[in-house]
Order: structure tokens, then sequence, then C-alpha cells
């Protein structure tokens, strides 16, 4: 019913033969990430991340079934009760989940490695602080023998219950002997091993249920065949189903946080992204809601989830790279903390071909910008390589060009645009270089609600700061010719055409 309402219920087992009796069965160590060793005393916790996706699935939760939970030990369970309350930010035991423990005390408990029987009872479930928390529930009809009025399996299960409550007879070394129809007797491992093989089993339940079809012939034994087999993926897609959209929401939560990492923004904006799409989701499709509010969106989801993508990326490069026979490298505008002199400059790039495991042997070119620290002849950075190179091999080999990486601005020195950057600079530096213009003129970019705060310096050994500055002029050229105007300064450049097609083309260019 959990399942049939488009909920979340999860079916595990204290064994692997149990589990293997459940659709997409799976072990209560394989789920939960339990301890693999358990000691008297111990605190211990699942191996499950608060932000993980497995935590994602156990939060969402809405049924939890544990089989042959007497066979495990007490701080397992106790051990998934810290973790559920800590994961789902409740104090109720087992964080509020409504658990079934299935199982029957008269079994096999668990083992206890060179424990006694006091070992093993202090061990078992009832020895727990849960206990009294565990609301007891009796089955007392036996469902296989009423629905398929199944006499031998009766007498089977009447049997089991006699053992289970020591009501048969025993010997005198209080052994129980078990007669031949409750099972199959073997002398050797051998025997067993012939013995009990899967088609044995299914011919013996054939031969106990085949009175209910052999009326079936011909085509009809065919479409009734098809009917079980179309009924049992039916069985199947339900917990299919579950795992498909649980691996999409992942899938997307991926997705989200690459492009918030490509765009720059915030880690925190993930929330807010998760809100929107569930209020689209609410009025496009209203029957998938639920879906959208699984997916894991949180500042540490999308921190992990960077961190994961940045991860494989690197492994990948290195496993790209291990195969080099050569390779040339480029180095621009180099984002560093503190001095970028070419020592700086050179100690970083070091570094990056030391983690990505590339010889420098099998460096055959460099491309640099300008700026003295790349370029300089005695402590640039192309010297000090070739210096660190020459060592090894010989330095001179490597093939060093400059200013070609930002082809568009060797452009712009080519074609002689000095026409419109010296006025352009002329006009910034009239701003920036004087402090009470600086702030008169962010404070009126404030007034117009302008998505920039003020201009920025022109370098002129920096590539990039041409760009982003003409752009900045471009998109304020209003604000600034109205500021430039009340600082009684000339503007007849603003109103010249041919002067703003230049200027268009060199913001184009860049």
């Amino acid at each position: 019913m959990v399942r049939k309402e488009q909920n979340i219920a999860i079916a595990i087992a204290s064994s692997g033969i149990a589990a293997t009796l459940l659709a997409e069965g799976r072990t209560a160590h394989s789920v939960l990430k339990l301890p693999l060793t358990f000691a008297e005393g111990q605190t211990a916790v699942c191996n499950i991340r608060k932000n993980s996706d497995k935590a994602l699935l156990l939060r969402s939760c809405k049924f939890l079934v544990w089989d042959e939970c007497t066979m495990a030990h007490k701080i397992a369970l106790e051990a998934l009760d810290r973790t559920l309350r800590d994961i789902r930010d409740d104090s109720q035991p087992i964080g509020g989940l409504v658990m079934l423990l299935a199982s029957d005390l008269r079994q096999t408990l668990l083992v206890v490695t060179r424990g006694t029987p006091a070992d093993e009872l202090n061990a078992c479930l009832k020895s727990s602080y849960l206990c009294s928390q565990i609301v007891k529930m009796h089955l007392t009809g036996n469902m296989r023998v009423q629905l398929h009025n199944d006499t031998t399996a009766a007498q089977f299960a009447d049997y089991l219950l006699k053992i289970g409550e020591g009501r048969l007879e025993t010997d005198s070394e209080s052994n129980i002997q078990f007669s031949n129809t409750f099972c199959q007797v073997v002398e050797s491992s051998e025997s067993l091993y012939e013995s009990v093989p899967k088609l044995y089993n299914i011919k013996r339940h054939y031969e106990q249920h085949k009175s209910k079809y052999v009326t079936y012939e011909g085509l009809m034994r065919q479409e009734k065949l098809k009917e079980f087999k179309l009924g049992m993926k039916k069985q199947q897609f339900m917990f299919t189903k579950v795992s498909q959209e649980s691996e999409a929401a992942v899938h997307a939560s991926y997705v989200l946080s690459e492009m918030i990492a490509k765009h720059s923004k915030p880690f925190t904006e993930g929330d807010f992204i998760k809100e929107c799409l569930i209020k689209a989701a609410e009025i496009v499709c209203p029957g998938s809601v639920k879906t959208f509010q699984t997916i894991s969106f949180s500042r540490n989801t999308v921190v992990e989830r960077v961190t994961d993508m940045a991860r494989n990326l690197n492994d990948r490069i290195k496993e790209k790279s291990s195969c080099f026979e050569a390779f040339s490298i480029a180095c621009d505008e180099i984002p560093m903390h503190g001095t970028t002199t070419g020592e700086d400059i050179f100690n970083c790039v070091n570094d990056i071909l030391q983690k990505y495991n590339l010889p420098q042997s099998k460096l055959t070119s460099v491309a640099t910008d300008g700026a003295p620290s790349m370029t300089g002849k005695t402590n640039g950075f192309v010297a000090l390589l070739r210096k660190k190179l020459s060592e090894i091999s010989d330095g001179s080999n490597i093939h060093h060009t400059h200013c070609i990486i930002h082809q568009e601005v060797l452009c712009t020195k080519v074609i002689k645009m000095e026409n419109v950057l010296t006025p352009i600079k002329k006009f910034i530096n009239f701003i920036r270089s004087r402090g009470l213009n600086q702030r008169q003129f962010s404070l009126f970019l404030t007034e117009l609600e302008s998505k920039y705060s003020g201009l920025s310096y022109y370098t002129e050994v920096r590539w990039l700061s041409c760009s982003k500055v003409l752009k900045q002029f471009w998109d304020l050229k209003e604000e600034i010719c109205h500021f430039l105007i009340t600082k009684n300064q000339d503007i007849t450049l603003f109103s010249d055409q041919v002067w703003l097609q230049d200027f268009s083309f060199v913001v184009d260019i860049t």
C-alpha cells in the first residue's frame, strides 16, 4: 500500500539468503552501511553522510521492513536509531520512521564469536534500550496454507512450531529425531549439494500445485504463462520505478550543480532553484511534484556535487596526460594571491604540472601574454622555465610565443585603434584618479540602479582588462556623458557617429 501511493518503502534482511526471498531485497549492512563489527558498549552509527543520496532516501522513506531482525546484533538497530534521528532531524525513536521488525525469537539467534549463551542473549534485540519502544504484534494464521489449501504446508508449519516451542520428544542426549516426511536426510555433503538444486525445488513446487493448471492446454496455457510473466514484471516495476526516479533526481542534482558552478553563482542558490522547480511542477505537472521534491539541492549537496565533478575531471585529465608524447601550455592572467612575479608564476605552473603528472621533459612550447613577469629575460616565467628544463634536457628547444592568446586584442594593436582608446583612458582616469569624482560617479550609478558600481582601470599589458573596460564604458556611455557634463568636460566625441562606430567595433572584437 505504501508503494501503491507512490511513497518509498524499503525492505531489508539480516542475512543474504533472507534478502534473496524479497523482491529487490538487500542486506541490512548493504543498505544501511552498518559497522562490520560490534563490541559491547560501542556507540555505533551508520556510515551515511547527512547530505548524501542515501540520507535523502531515508528521509523520504515512509516505511522500513527488517526481516529476520533477531539475527542482527542489538548495536546494529541502535546504530540505525542514532543515524535516523540525525538524518531526519527527529528525536523520536528511529527518527519517527515507521519500522516493522519481522522475525521469530524461537529461531536461531545471532552468532557471537567465541561467546557464551549469555553473550548471545545480551547481544539480541530484547536486551536493547529500544525494545521497550516496540509494539509487539503476533501473526496467528498461516496465509500460505489458507490461500492455497496446502495440507502439506500446514503439517510442515505445525511441525516447525512444535520444534520452536520444545514440544517434540527427545532422546537421552536431548536430540530431536526428524522424520523423513519433514526433511530429506542425506549421508554426506556431496549428497546434500546434489539434492537441493533450484530445479528440484521448482519441480517439487510444480508437483504440489499442478492440479490447478492441468486444465490449461495449447493456446490457453501460453496465455496463462504470459499472464504470470506480466504479473511478475508489474511487481518488479514497483521497485525499479522508485530506483529510476531516485537516479533521475541525482542526475538532475549533478546537472544543475554544474550550471551553478559554470555561471559562478553562489552554492546557496540551489535551494532557490529547487523552490522554483517545485512551483513550476505544481502548475505544469502536479503529479510529478514529489519527484522534484526528492532532488537534493542544499548548499552542502551542491558543494559535494561540484567536488565530485572536479575530482572526476582531474582523474580523466591525469589518465589522458599519462600517454602524452608532447604537450604545450598557455599561461594567461593567472589568478594568484599575493605577488605575481616570474618566480611566483613559475612555482604555480610547476605545481600544476606535478599535480597532473606531466613531465617537464615533454614540454615543447609555451604561450604567454606580454607582461614583464612572463617575458622577462632574466627573472621572467619563461626564462626560469628554460633554466629549469636545461637541467633536465635542452631547454632552448622550447618554443615561446606571446601576445597571440587573445587574437582579437592583437588585432586592435595592429589596426591602431588609438583614436578610440586614448579618449576612453582619459575619461576613465578623470573619474577614477580623483576621489571626489569617483565617489560622486558611484553614487550617481546607485541612484540610477545601474548594474555597475563604477569603472575599472585600463591596463595595457593585461589583455582581458581591455575587453572588460571597453564593455563597461560602452554600457555606461550615457551615464558617463551626463556626469562629464556636470563637470564641464568636452563631450563632443559622444555625438561623433564615426567615433562611435569605431568604438563599437573595438568592443565587438575584444
